[in-house]
């Protein structure tokens, strides 16, 4: 399906969709597009299957998609209120994201750790074990002392390491006497947990993996079998496997939007003056704290262009267009959209596959509603007789 749709999701051709819009069998489905109203844009932005359904009667491939991309869900947790300190709804995800499993060693990796919030709800019921021996791995020194911190201040079983999960000093947390867990490890962190877990023969790993296109030079897949796979999505075409942000708040994605807008608006002032797009500079979002004019100069000096002040009436053109370029591509990116999650599942896939040629029985489900968190696939790998507590 991918492959034979490469022409909206891809991101070369997904910048413009000129080829796309050029094609007979796209041309319902765009004119479908360009009829949405800001509301429905916006609503299909989150929404995978709403999408799905809204343009399955100009795109014939919508509802082969939509059963593609089904995977069972795990049964839902209610809330539990997080211990002291701790926010609300990452509570929730680990919550979600242990139900149901159990460690099979009594050795537990949390990879990728931050403070270690796996770690803490292993020494709560209902996973409270005096056995467990609960280690945490993660670079950030910060976070690693604040875990620690909070783990003496509760008296728990566990300890946080300072440690690069790329470095060969991670693999002495490897072994067939260990069990790893990691929520939402990006892109080559789950990778080379996969590898070198594999390698040194890892009891078991439950992993939710996590923005695919990061901490990789150039996307591989794991397995032998999408190795030899004809497509070959480049690490920036993944960043569209994560364009599904249902857990920002509303003031969040106004914001992002107002940003693309100036963003769009200064590139066209700039183009205007000669300056190759190729080339051009876009600045961080803190320069955007003091308003598009301050905006505007900033962006004008970083693309070595004369900082002149814009009139009222260029500023409200500038503007004006910037808005319709956004709202044309807004409702184009609902085309390349459609794809995310089959993108997604390609990659979680390549994943599972390559434990399974390495000897491990592997499970797939969803760990919690995409409300919650729109990463919300669970692998669940285990060598050996049937996974204690499995799915």
């Amino acid at each position: 399906m991918l492959q034979e749709h490469v022409l909206l999701w891809q991101a070369e051709h997904a910048r413009d969709h000129r080829e796309a819009q050029s094609q007979s069998r796209y041309a319902s489905l765009f004119e479908a597009l360009r009829r949405l109203n800001d509301d429905d844009v916006w609503q299909l932005q989150g929404d995978d299957l709403a999408l799905l359904n809204t343009l399955r009667p100009h795109f014939a491939s919508a509802r082969d998609i939509a059963g593609l991309i089904h995977v069972p869900g795990a049964e839902e947790l209610s809330a539990v209120e997080p211990p002291p300190g701790l926010p609300g709804k990452k509570w929730q995800q680990v919550q979600a994201f242990l139900n149901g499993l159990r460690p099979r060693q009594q050795r537990v990796v949390e990879w990728c750790s931050g403070k270690g919030l796996i770690g803490e709800a292993l020494c709560l019921p209902p996973f409270l074990s005096p056995e467990l021996s609960i280690e945490g791995l993660d670079i950030d020194e910060h976070l690693v002392s604040a875990g620690n911190q909070r783990a003496q201040k509760y008296q728990q079983p566990r300890r946080l390491h300072q440690c690069d999960i790329f470095s060969r000093a991670s693999e002495q947390w490897l072994s067939p006497a260990h069990t790893v867990f990691a929520l939402h490890a990006c892109g080559g962190l789950h990778q080379h947990l996969l590898e070198r877990g594999c390698e040194q023969g890892v009891a078991q790993i439950l992993l939710s993996p996590c923005c695919y296109h990061r901490f990789v030079d150039h996307y591989v897949p794991l397995s032998a079998q999408l190795k030899a796979s004809p497509l070959a999505p480049s690490t920036n075409d993944l960043r569209l496997a994560v364009r599904q942000t249902a857990t920002a708040r509303q003031g969040e994605r106004e914001a992002r939007r107002q940003l693309q807008l100036w963003h769009l608006a200064t590139k066209q002032f700039a183009a205007r003056r000669g300056v190759s797009m190729s080339s051009y500079r876009s600045l961080p979002h803190s320069a955007a704290k003091r308003g598009f004019d301050y905006f505007l100069a900033q962006q004008l000096d970083a693309n070595r262009l004369p900082n002149k002040l814009v009139s009222d009436g260029e500023r409200k053109e500038l503007l004006d267009d910037a808005e319709r370029l956004l709202c044309d591509q807004e409702r184009r990116e609902l085309a390349a959209m459609m794809f995310r999650r089959l993108l997604e599942l390609r990659c979680v896939l390549d994943s599972v596959v390559y434990l399974e040629e390495h000897g491990y029985t592997v499970a797939l489900d969803r760990f919690c509603s995409p409300q919650l968190s729109p990463r919300n696939l669970r692998i669940h790998a285990w060598r050996g007789a049937s996974a204690i507590g499995g799915i």
